[in-house]
């Protein structure tokens, strides 16, 4: 057990002088202590003082721990509640009171104690009650009637892109074989497209044209083919989407609490 003497910070007795200073400390005022006890009972008063109540609150566990002093529950109770953790200052401020029932600080005690569990039943969420359910409102039922709509005229437009790609695609094979082709073969085989090197006895005039001639072949073909296949499905996905129709509309006209409601469905 320890024992406070007259260097040491007094017990905490009473609530008014445990809420108004974070002073007044809960002192042991039994046996006499080793110097060390002492002096780490005084450093944790000195922290505690200081608002330091994570390093007071390590020192007065460290001194249960060691001596099993009940009064050291309350600070460390105190301290607990200070750093914002009610749960465990509660179990600590228990615990005291269980100890030592008849201590002179029982009062305060109990009014931090009820002061914790006052804050904790604040801080629950309300839970709101749901609305009743509103009346239903009566409405009365959709009265379809169908209405005959002749049906559109098939578009041409589509059509014709679809004609202009299918020729493209046509013209780049015949780009590639009827003019290409025969262009390739008019150069000499001693000539090389991609280096540009012919022997000194061939007229490079004839040469270049032809090969000029093979090279736009090439690169028309697959312009041709590209814009051909482009235009081709263009053209398809154009005229499936304007050939849909709807031969029936349905209309509908339901009364509302303000007025009226009118709805249309079919396909467009």
């Amino acid at each position: 057990m320890l024992r406070s003497d007259a260097s040491l910070l007094a017990c905490a007795l009473s609530l008014a002088a445990l809420l108004a200073s974070p002073s007044a400390l809960a002192q042991s005022t039994t046996s006499t202590q080793a110097p060390s006890v002492d002096q780490r009972l005084r450093s944790a008063s000195a922290h505690f003082d200081a608002q330091d109540f994570e390093g007071a609150l390590r020192l007065f566990q460290q001194l249960y721990v060691e001596t099993q002093d009940p009064p050291l529950l309350l600070n460390i109770g105190t301290c607990l509640e200070r750093m914002g953790r009610p749960r465990e200052a509660l179990s600590a401020l228990r615990r005291y009171v269980d100890l030592d029932p008849t201590s002179p600080a029982r009062r305060s005690t109990d009014a931090l104690i009820a002061r914790i569990e006052a804050s904790q039943t604040a801080a629950l969420p309300v839970h709101s009650q749901p609305d009743p359910p509103s009346r239903p409102v009566a409405v009365a039922p959709v009265t379809v009637a169908p209405v005959s709509v002749a049906p559109r005229p098939t578009p041409v437009a589509p059509w014709v892109v679809v004609g202009l790609g299918a020729a493209a695609i046509v013209a780049a094979p015949v780009l590639f074989f009827a003019v290409r082709a025969p262009a390739l073969s008019r150069i000499p085989t001693e000539c090389s497209l991609d280096t540009g090197v012919c022997p000194t006895n061939v007229d490079l005039g004839p040469v270049n044209a032809n090969a000029d001639t093979a090279r736009a072949a090439t690169v028309g073909a697959g312009v041709s083919l590209g814009v051909g296949l482009a235009a081709l499905s263009a053209g398809v996905a154009w005229g499936v989407l304007s050939s849909r129709e709807s031969n029936t509309v349905r209309v509908g006209v339901a009364p509302t609490q303000g007025g009226a409601m009118t709805s249309i469905g079919g396909r467009f």
